[in-house]
């Protein structure tokens, strides 16, 4: 069975064997070439982070969108405001310039 990290007893025996190692001594020659190689990857290629970049804006986005959802269902269900009110009002309320209109100013 693993262990949970923030267990107490983990974390004393990890941090007595991290300072009873003894230091280790790194060359400068280490440090050239590996700040060397880091400039040969260079930086991060824009493509694959613009995709992510995008995703993350998306769900930062989603609870406003929810929340105006839901106002605007809100005010439609307080106006009665469906599909059928609105076609039935515009065409029983001024009927020839509902067709005419629709037909001749496009």
């Amino acid at each position: 069975m693993k262990k949970p990290l923030n267990d107490p007893i983990l974390k004393k025996n990890l941090t007595t064997a991290f300072h009873s190692a003894p230091p280790v001594d790194i060359p400068a020659e280490w440090h050239r070439n590996t700040l060397r190689e880091i400039r040969r990857i260079g930086p991060l290629a824009r493509g694959a982070a613009a995709g992510f970049v995008f995703s993350e804006m998306v769900w930062k986005a989603v609870p406003a969108f929810c929340v105006l959802l839901i106002i605007l269902a809100a005010g439609m269900v307080s106006f009665d405001l469906s599909f059928e009110t609105v076609i039935n009002d515009t065409y029983l309320n001024d009927p020839v310039t509902a067709i005419y209109g629709g037909l001749f100013l496009g």
